[in-house]
């Protein structure tokens, strides 16, 4: 079964890197049936835009090619194509007739430069698909009758919401039979959502399937189209339910807020995690110690003596057996590439994930802590405030305060020093805080606040309530001091409290009109929790294995990266390096490949079973 998938505006290569993953992974199939053959066309997308993109094509269709034909790895099976288009209409419009420019004034009289821009290129984009040549781009990859097609873009790209109801009227009128679906991205939630689906129910654009796909209202991330969002991912989980499910009707899709991990991805999540946790486990295992002893053994080498890694000597015997008289040094170096750009994928994928989505324990410590800040804070600033009354009160402010002798002199420059030493600490609590808002973000921010100002306010009604009962109570009994100490203290809480909650609403009214609701939470690197996926060390000993050719350095780096390799993909168990590598060289491999089948991906397939994760 062809799928057709064609990618709208921005980011087209990104998301079609995400299914080049899927097929990697072996995930683009479900209810028995499979995606087996994936023709993306990227709209807009120059051959210049896929520069990175390209190099692991190629080590993709490499791979697929040398892949036992009875493997028993799901991944590789996918012919994947991906093809820019250039629609050509980016640099000007169409030229207009006299009457068609009065239109086209009075149909934008009033219209800004932007809003200017985007009818130009939905008109233009609508003339070329009228006047579209037989041997167009969009015609040659359509073929003569497509069953199905998806159409994918972001909600937040000006581009897709102009071209999406053109395309789709295009293919409608033009294609027979056709079975359309439409996937909107809304990276940025709920802002884009009523848009889009108003976008879906626009009269006239018609298609059998629709999916949005958002993120949780703390999960906003950046609108750099060129940053990875976790929806690029969450695609797939779409695409495989139109194309494999045949998905029919509307259907609205959010990832859950503090739910990052495999389950994710539904009833898929065993799929997903052995798919694309088996071959981040071999990454690691190859740039440790497989990419060496297969190097050697293609050289000829004794790579046990060469490199000293720890290598098992049976899977090195076994390696060496199987790849004799192989050549093809160039395909292993793409299963390396491949490899390579899997893991700085996943990597990017990982790391994009928004803080709110991330470990529940640590975010919830982090807010807590933000929320103790911000106490302190207040506690500060009341304090901060009613020395700040005193001072004016009493004149001290001023240079003609009266001294009336060396005590008053020394209390007067006392409560002065107070008072600047509580205004030094109110400005380092709220240099605390700008670093927690910082991590916390603009909508946990505006939650603190809320719950503090009920909580003040709650305070302040008791304490007024308490007041006045005490003022009652003392007009009955003028002569009882312990009463009136009680008073004072309390109306002197009283006045803290409600400055208190004068910062507090000040504090809201800012950020309110600075909009910080929109401000995803940004974390140090160094501190950022776990994402429920993966192990986020296993980058750090990747890079580091990578850039280390020294041998004693290596053997120090790897013998401390081998022991993630059981637990580096979370929600699963997985063998340690020497029960992988034994696993592999078993007895019953022994027997040398059969003729006209490939010893590397033989051996490519064996590996990735080895290190296939179990159910836990």
């Amino acid at each position: 079964m062809t799928s057709r998938i064609l990618f709208l505006g921005q980011g087209g290569s990104r998301l079609a890197e995400s299914f080049l993953w899927a097929a990697a992974a072996g995930v683009l199939h479900a209810n028995g049936k499979s995606m087996e053959n994936v023709q993306i066309l990227c709209v807009d997308e120059t051959p210049e835009a896929l520069p990175r993109l390209t190099p692991q094509l190629d080590a993709y269709q490499q791979v697929r090619s040398i892949m036992p034909e009875d493997s028993s790895w799901p991944g590789f099976r996918t012919a994947l194509t991906v093809t820019p288009w250039e629609t050509g209409m980016q640099n000007g419009s169409l030229s207009k007739t006299e009457e068609e420019t009065l239109l086209w004034q009075a149909l934008t009289a009033g219209d800004d430069a932007s809003s200017l821009q985007q009818k130009q290129k939905a008109i233009d984009f609508a003339m070329m698909l009228q006047h579209l040549p037989e041997d167009s781009r969009l015609r040659q990859w359509l073929g003569t009758n497509p069953e199905t097609l998806l159409l994918c873009g972001y909600a937040d790209d000006e581009d897709t919401a102009a071209r999406l109801p053109l395309l789709t009227q295009y293919l409608k009128e033009t294609v027979q039979n056709i079975r359309l679906g439409v996937l909107l991205l809304l990276p940025e939630q709920d802002e884009n959502r009523q848009t889009a689906e108003a976008l879906l129910q626009q009269d006239g654009w018609q298609q059998d399937a629709a999916y949005l796909l958002g993120m949780p209202e703390d999960c906003r991330q950046a609108r750099d189209m060129a940053e990875p969002r976790l929806t690029d991912w969450l695609s797939i989980h779409c695409a495989v339910h139109f194309f494999c499910q045949d998905g029919q009707g509307c259907f609205a899709y959010r990832a859950k807020e503090n739910g990052m991990s495999w389950r994710l991805f539904g009833d898929a999540e065993k799929d997903y995690r052995q798919g694309y946790g088996s071959l981040l486990r071999l990454a690691l295992l190859a740039e440790g110690t497989v990419n060496a002893t297969v190097t050697a053994a293609l050289q000829g080498k004794n790579v046990l003596q060469a490199r000293g890694m720890g290598c098992d000597a049976a899977f090195y015997r076994y390696v060496k057996k199987l790849l004799q008289g192989e050549q093809k040094k160039e395909t292993w170096q793409a299963v390396m590439t491949l490899l390579h750009g899997f893991a700085a994928w996943m990597e990017q994928m990982t790391s994009a994930v928004p803080a709110a989505m991330r470990n529940k324990e640590t975010q919830r410590a982090m807010q807590l802590s933000s929320g103790e800040n911000y106490r302190k804070l207040l506690d500060a600033y009341g304090s901060w405030m009613l020395m700040e009354e005193e001072i004016h009160r009493s004149g001290m402010d001023t240079e003609s305060v009266v001294r009336r002798g060396e005590i008053q002199e020394n209390e007067a420059d006392e409560t002065l020093r107070l008072a600047r030493e509580q205004h030094d600490e109110v400005l380092r609590l709220e240099g605390n805080q700008r670093v927690w808002d910082r991590r916390t973000g603009g909508m946990a921010k505006l939650r603190l606040m809320e719950q503090m100002a009920e909580g003040i306010e709650a305070a302040i009604d008791r304490e007024e309530q308490q007041v006045q009962a005490d003022r009652k109570a003392l007009d009955m009994d003028t002569e009882n001091l312990s009463l009136r100490h009680s008073l004072h203290r309390l109306e002197n809480h009283l006045r803290l409290l409600r400055a208190q909650l004068q910062r507090v609403t000040a504090d809201q009214d800012a950020g309110e009109a600075e909009q910080i609701d929109r401000l995803p939470p940004v974390l140090p690197e160094n501190e950022k929790p776990e994402n429920g996926l993966v192990d986020s060390r296993l980058w750090v000993q990747m890079k580091a294995l990578k850039n280390t050719d020294e041998v004693r350095d290596r053997k120090a780096l790897w013998a401390e990266a081998s022991q993630l390799l059981p637990d580096a993909v979370q929600g699963g168990k997985g063998t340690s390096v020497q029960e992988a590598l034994q696993t592999v060289a078993d007895k019953k491999y022994e027997k040398l490949p059969e003729e006209g089948a490939s010893p590397l991906g033989i051996l490519l397939e064996r590996l990735l079973c080895a290190v296939q994760e179990e159910t836990p």
